[in-house]
């Protein structure tokens, strides 16, 4: 491992960041392969057929064995397949900050003041000991 990365990233130091714009995969997922909702469908059904059940029952047993697996402290199975299948729960986003923007106008004059701020602030760097502007 290089001096530099020590103590980051151990391991990816054969890894070759990309440039801007560019993809590692540029065709995307290939067709035809199935998602993990699919896989799991298709499971239910297959063990369904064979226990001669719809894949909604077979489901529903599932269901009731991670809950009282839950019960006993151990969501990991439950939990994984909730998220996989039906997606994370909406994560909730505190903010303390003062927001009161109302439309379009509110926008533009909120940018338009941070702006100017940070052309002040600019305009102050470039000045010398005087206060004069330097000459670039």
């Amino acid at each position: 491992m290089s001096e530099e990365n020590k103590g980051k990233n151990k391991g990816h130091d054969n890894l070759i960041p990309l440039k801007k714009g560019e993809t590692a995969n540029p065709n995307g997922r290939p067709k035809g392969q199935r998602n993990y909702k699919t896989i799991y469908r298709e499971a239910l059904t297959k063990i369904g057929e064979a226990e001669g059940k719809t894949p909604e029952e077979i489901e529903t047993m599932m269901e009731e064995v991670g809950l009282k697996q839950g019960l006993k402290g151990n969501f990991n199975f439950w939990k994984d397949v909730r998220d996989r299948v039906h997606g994370q729960p909406t994560k909730k986003v505190e903010f303390d900050g003062n927001v009161n923007i109302r439309g379009a106008k509110d926008v533009a004059q909120s940018l338009q003041g941070i702006l100017n701020e940070n052309n002040t602030e600019t305009k102050e760097s470039h000045k010398d000991d005087n206060g004069d502007l330097l000459q670039e």
